[in-house]
């Protein structure tokens, strides 16, 4: 499964510090009403407690929202840079990923590679047709082809980017990537479908 991104948990913290505040607004504005002794109850008090929360509550809402433009704009790699010497060699699909074609996608597997060189060029052989579109869905069918790869970064994630020369029912100058797993140079995948499904096509490299 593809590792855990910090730039999403930094969202979730950053969401979390508005639920925060927010609710320390709400418990001041609480206390001022409800706790404060009645001989010191006044207007004052009430105002004032609706002010602090009204302003604690814009505050937290736009330094979040800030903080969320920002990491969008500069999303955090995961590691290190992967190098060349990292992913050139032969990748077969995973045995997870066979069973998967299977019993899933109704497809009989058969040799399913890449096969990366170190002078920038690599070989496709029999990708299934679910996870090379976007669509997700098993039409039984394979494509193989060629070109030229590169490690490249998309979204805080290091990804191998592949510019096919030549593609199997493709037109030529097709383009796509296969992500690399967090912390493991030997795991390469791509998302079958929409990659909230978390479902992949896994390779593991063989040599």
């Amino acid at each position: 499964m593809p590792g855990l991104n910090p730039f999403y948990w930094l969202l979730m913290l950053l969401l979390l510090a508005i639920v925060l505040l927010i609710s320390l607004a709400v418990g001041i504005t609480v206390y001022a009403i409800r706790v404060v002794p009645a001989k010191r109850k006044t207007p004052a008090t009430f105002i004032f407690g609706l002010l602090v929360a009204a302003v604690a509550s814009t505050a937290a809402f736009c330094c979040s929202c800030y903080g969320i433009l920002w990491l969008m704009d500069h999303p955090i790699p995961l590691s290190p840079k992967p190098t060349t010497f990292d992913i050139v060699g032969v990748w077969t699909a995973t045995q997870d990923s066979l069973d998967d074609m299977k019993r899933e996608g109704g497809y009989t597997t058969s040799i399913h590679t890449f096969t990366f060189n170190d002078d920038g060029t690599f070989e496709m052989v029999n990708m299934p047709d679910w996870g090379l579109d976007g669509f997700g869905e098993s039409r039984k069918g394979f494509y193989s082809g060629s070109g030229t790869w590169e490690i490249a970064e998309d979204q805080g994630q290091w990804v191998i980017e592949l510019h096919f020369d030549h593609l199997t029912s493709h037109s030529n100058g097709f383009n796509t990537y296969l992500y690399i797993e967090e912390g493991k140079t030997d795991y390469i995948y791509t998302f079958i479908g929409d990659p909230d499904s978390g479902q992949t096509m896994a390779y593991e490299r063989i040599n």
